[in-house]
């Protein structure tokens, strides 16, 4: 049987960038691991102080990922589309009566 590593985790409501087509395949890619250099993620703080990090999606490679791999709560072809992303979940919490607290937003809705 083979061992297959998690890469990452997705949020129940995954955002994705106008950039992003096939959103099924960059999901597909991002968890089997075979994500590129031009994609970025925007993932839950791992410090609980933060709210949410901006990355490229190959760093979910990493060592550091590997016992506890983050939840993913937005995909990116570029790096402004990531921070457009931010822009999105910050507008829905507002709306949503939770102003600033994205973190808390995306909590409640998973």
């Amino acid at each position: 049987m083979l061992n297959k590593r998690v890469f990452c985790k997705f949020h129940k409501s995954c955002y994705f960038s106008d950039e992003i087509k096939k959103k099924g395949r960059e999901k597909a890619r991002i968890r089997s691991g075979k994500a590129d250099l031009m994609s970025y993620v925007v993932t839950l703080a791992e410090n609980p102080g933060e709210q949410l990090d901006i990355m490229r999606s190959i760093f979910l490679k990493s060592r550091r990922f590997k016992s506890s791999p983050p939840v993913i709560c937005g995909i990116a072809r570029s790096y402004t589309g990531a921070t457009d992303i931010v822009l999105m979940i910050a507008e829905d919490a507002a709306r949503a009566g939770m102003p600033g607290r994205l973190r808390d937003y995306l909590e409640s809705i998973r």
